[in-house]
């Protein structure tokens, strides 16, 4: 391994024992003060359905927003249908790659 790689490795392990000291600091600090206990659990009880829910409105935002975005490249109002030639299929899949975030 050459040094750079050694170098790396080390950022990276000492990264993880900062991570598990973190956790395990505020793990500890929830042990000591129930009102904090409190919070976690409210947190973790609304995760879920909180994430469900922005997660389907975003799916919403990005359908519209791919819709929006074909129409103005091809003049057609409505996307594609499963009966399209390759080129249209490679279209729609590059302006809807390109209508995501990342």
């Amino acid at each position: 391994m050459t040094g750079t790689g050694v170098a790396a490795v080390a950022a990276a392990l000492a990264a993880a024992v900062g991570v598990v000291a973190m956790i395990r600091r505020r793990w500890a600090a929830t042990r000591r003060d129930p009102h904090r206990a409190a919070v976690v659990a409210v947190k973790k009880l609304l995760y879920k359905p909180l994430s469900l829910t922005f997660g389907v409105l975003g799916g919403i935002i990005a359908e519209v927003v791919f819709k929006q975005v074909w129409k103005l490249a091809t003049g057609d109002d409505d996307a594609p249908d499963a009966d399209m030639g390759w080129g249209e299929a490679l279209t729609a899949a590059a302006v809807q790659g390109a209508s995501w975030p990342g």
